[in-house]
């Protein structure tokens, strides 16, 4: 088994993970069945996404109706096409000390990328129909990027219209895109200093003449 978790560069603490399923296995199928028993990627891929991932996003879309939550929402492309991602994050019980953050939506953005049409895809379905209206109640606050399509002085925003909807919830500029912002013209600033030093450095080097 250690082999088979070094070959695979599996996590060294499923171990004892796999080490149960082994004997589950044992346990409960025959030696003919697992002969018999086969497994490829498709299967796998297929049994995730058509089975088991839409189970767990129900568990948790329930839990985001009675548990206060935030959302941070950001946009993505890809080959010329947008995708909207949303993040919710909560206390997933009250004796934990962090919150848990989940992927709850990827959606396509069909549209154009306005506030407007961004809206139209943050209402559905996290918020729509019965359950919908209990998320509203139970979102406390919406991270986004600064662009203006999100948060609008005007109020023409998704995250503003989202607001409407949950006038508890609090609009904030998001942190890790806050902290990418400064990066960016930090390493801006220290490459071009390093390119002025180098350049002086040979102008002025006589072994360099």
């Amino acid at each position: 088994m250690t082999n088979f978790i070094i070959q695979n560069n599996l996590p060294f603490y499923h171990a004892q993970k796999i080490s149960t399923l082994i004997k589950e296995v044992n346990r409960v199928h025959s030696v003919e069945s697992q002969a018999n028993f086969a497994c490829n990627d498709t299967h796998v891929t297929k049994m995730s996404s058509n089975t088991i991932a839409p189970m767990l996003k129900q568990e948790y879309m329930a839990q985001l109706e009675i548990k206060p939550f935030s959302l941070a929402i950001d946009e993505a492309s890809n080959a010329n096409v947008q995708y909207l991602a949303m993040n919710a994050r909560h206390f997933e019980k009250e004796t934990h000390k962090y919150p848990i953050t989940k992927l709850i939506s990827l959606i396509k953005v069909e549209d154009s990328c306005t506030g407007n049409a961004i809206f139209n895809t943050l209402n559905t379905p996290p918020f729509e129909g019965k359950s919908g209206s209990q998320r509203q109640k139970q979102l406390v606050g919406i991270a986004t990027d600064g662009a203006t399509n999100m948060i609008s002085s005007q109020g023409a925003g998704a995250a503003n219209r989202l607001q409407d909807l949950a006038k508890q919830a609090i609009i904030t500029h998001n942190i890790d895109h806050c902290l990418n912002l400064v990066m960016k013209k930090c390493c801006q600033g220290f490459l071009n200093t390093i390119v002025s030093m180098l350049k002086r450095f040979v102008k002025h080097s006589p072994s360099l003449q």
